[in-house]
């Protein structure tokens, strides 16, 4: 069972990855950047879900902030824009994926999967 950090500030989008991937793993969800690198540092993820717009903290700050503190653990972004220059942002510091709004969940699911195994 793997340990997922949900970072989303919108709880409609947090609620339904949480509640779907519960059966699976062991999710813990928070809405902004700074309670994302608290909770980093006191119960390291095995993987986290990150969306690229938060309030305070961005997303994009919070994925520095993983690269440093544990580069192993895979990022996958969640955007709502198409802004081109913040996913190609984000796949250069070394997210591992990026998944539009709105999403498929089993390709969420998928690329955990993936994800977890790159890792192992």
């Amino acid at each position: 069972m793997a340990r997922i950090l949900i970072v989303e500030d919108d709880r409609r989008i947090s609620s339904l990855l949480a509640d779907l991937l519960r059966s699976d793993h062991a999710v813990r969800v928070v809405d902004d950047g700074e309670t994302a690198v608290a909770t980093l540092t006191a119960d390291r993820p095995d993987v986290v879900l990150l969306d690229v717009n938060l309030p305070g903290v961005s997303g994009l700050e919070v994925l520095k902030y993983v690269r440093a503190f544990d580069p192993r653990v895979p990022v996958i972004m969640i955007t709502g824009t198409s802004d081109e220059v913040a996913i190609t942002t984000a796949l250069m510091r070394g997210a591992f994926a990026y998944i539009p709004k709105p999403f498929n969940v089993e390709y969420v699911k998928h690329l955990i999967a993936v994800a977890r195994v790159k890792v192992s």
